[in-house]
């Protein structure tokens, strides 16, 4: 027994003063690890609490959801959880808790993003701020009103870039898609998007291409229809469309600012919960 204690007492003496207590990374649900991959939850400096919150988040704000737990990075606390709401549902009540419990939503301008927007809810990140601190929260849809936040709490250095006085100036960016007459083109009801890309120029190369990956489960004819009434809301003209068991293929043209402008959109559906939408764009 004596040498049992003393192991112990060795043991506790070889960790280093103030190290943390962790669950080990495959005792954490997989849906908590999946959704903190933007930390590394293998290094010393990270402390993972399984159904946790972030203590300085109001507990109201978790009162019908359903915690998976949070990280913390040292400059960024980030707590995942699951809402029994979609997820624009989702986005509005964490901001309205937030905000009554002192929390103050961060200037908006109207998003004027052409092209596939990226991510759900719009470009702009939705944030909150409060002091020294910003809170950044982002959904992703997993079943039918069935919704998970990962909401993100970060130091002042993001509350300078979000919140401060010149917030546009540099938050500022450019875009392939900004010169040309496309619309911004948000993802379906019960999709979201999950990457995208675009190559070419169509101010220099005249065409260009963009694509978004989208996720959840809407038919083929929901998602088509979805686009092309964006596009015929920002003026556009439906050319031709081809639907088939997996693939539709709609075209646009429109004149703006004297050019005429081609283009061709496709959606396919490699999976019953994803879709693939691509776009060439053309000047002739």
């Amino acid at each position: 027994m004596e040498r049992i204690l003393m192991a112990g007492a060795m043991v506790l003496m070889a960790l280093p003063v103030g190290a943390q207590q962790r669950p080990r990374s495959d005792s954490l649900s997989r849906e908590l690890v999946m959704a903190l991959l933007g930390g590394s939850l293998g290094g010393r400096q990270v402390d993972v609490q399984a159904g946790l919150a972030d203590d300085s988040l109001p507990a109201d704000l978790f009162r019908d959801a359903i915690l998976l737990g949070f990280a913390d990075y040292r400059v960024t606390k980030t707590t995942v959880a699951y809402f029994p709401h979609t997820p624009q549902a989702t986005i509005d009540t964490i901001k309205a808790r937030l905000v009554a419990a002192g929390w103050t939503k961060a200037p908006e301008n109207p998003d004027t993003a052409r092209g596939f927007v990226s991510a759900f809810g719009g470009t702009r990140p939705q944030v909150l701020c409060r002091g020294r601190s910003v809170i950044v929260p982002t959904v992703s849809v997993k079943a039918l009103n069935r919704t998970l936040a990962v909401i993100s709490r970060q130091g002042s250095q993001s509350a300078e870039v979000f919140c401060g006085a010149n917030r546009e100036v540099r938050m500022g960016r450019n875009s392939a898609a900004a010169d040309t007459p496309l619309p911004s083109l948000t993802p379906p009801s019960g999709m979201f998007s999950s990457g995208g890309g675009s190559g070419g120029s169509a101010g220099g190369d005249r065409s260009m291409t963009m694509y978004t990956s989208l996720e959840g489960a809407v038919p083929l004819r929901t998602i088509v229809s979805h686009y092309a009434e964006q596009f015929t809301k920002g003026g556009w003209r439906k050319v031709e469309e081809q639907l088939t068991g997996t693939i539709g293929v709609v075209t646009f043209e429109i004149v703006a600012k004297g050019e005429s402008w081609h283009c061709a959109l496709v959606v396919s559906i490699p999976a019953t919960d994803a879709a693939d939408v691509h776009l060439t764009l053309r000047t002739r």
